[in-house]
């Protein structure tokens, strides 16, 4: 049995038209004894939606950046969380009260703070709700704290900003203008291997896709593969690239049969 594990945005998900030959290919993965699952910076209320309108099945998901685990149910397997002390001082730090959003995910669900209160996505999604600061503060068992930029530049810029305000207590992954962070230690190849370990599965049947930054630690810790399309970080950390998902499920099935 063989695991692969890939990113959603920009992996998996390039655009419509990739995803009737994706699903078609890991129908043949599992089909042939494997497991499949999605490792992602969304949290779990944010990815469950884009599987379900595109009728994709998974055997696991590592959400939030790698500090979220649940089953192919949906079930919760296993998570982390900040100190409270240290969630409750970010949701105070003001540069909070400037940007576009910022979204939390809790073990208890996900709330919004949103500039733009007109966009019913995030009602739709976030069942704690939209929040003002003060409310945001009664959260516990925060996972992840997401914050969205106008460029990248910023989100660079905040990441760095942030970390260096809590030394060993969080650590934070940019995707392009967004900024997720976790407690510190945790990042996608990390929730791989909590879960390999849960599952007892041996790290060498283990394989990875991802096209961003936030991937890097998956990829250098796994065979690997990414998009043709990906950022220039993680090309230089890949030997082998494809054009999708399926053409990588579909050379990962031939190298088993030979």
């Amino acid at each position: 049995m063989k695991i692969l594990a890939t990113d959603f945005d920009g992996t998996f998900y390039t655009g419509e038209e990739c995803v009737p030959g994706n699903l078609a290919a890991v129908e043949r993965w599992r089909k042939a004894g494997n497991v499949f699952g999605i490792v992602t910076g969304r949290p779990f209320q944010m990815i469950i939606p884009e599987l379900r309108r595109h009728g994709i099945t998974v055997d696991f998901l590592v959400c939030d950046n790698g500090a979220a685990i649940h089953d192919g149910a949906g079930n919760p397997v296993w998570s982390a969380a900040f100190d409270p002390e240290v969630s409750k001082a970010v949701f105070n730090l003001p540069e909070l009260e400037e940007i576009i959003y910022y979204v939390v995910a809790t073990r208890n669900g996900l709330a919004a703070h949103t500039q733009d209160n007109s966009d019913p996505y995030w009602d739709q999604v976030c069942d704690l709700g939209r929040r003002s600061k003060e409310k945001m503060l009664e959260l516990s068992d925060v996972i992840q704290i997401s914050t969205l930029f106008e460029e990248p530049e910023q989100a660079q810029a905040f990441a760095k900003h942030l970390d260096s305000l809590f030394p060993g207590k969080i650590v934070t992954h940019v995707n392009w203008r967004c900024c997720d962070s976790v407690p510190y230690g945790f990042n996608k190849a990390e929730g791989i291997l909590r879960l390999a370990e849960l599952k007892n599965w041996d790290r060498q049947n283990i394989f990875t896709m991802g096209d961003g930054c936030n991937d890097i630690p998956m990829l250098k810790a796994f065979a690997s593969a990414a998009p043709v399309s990906s950022e220039k970080a993680v090309l230089e950390v890949v030997s082998r690239t494809f054009e999708s998902a399926a053409a990588y499920i579909d050379a990962l099935l031939k190298e088993t049969v030979e």
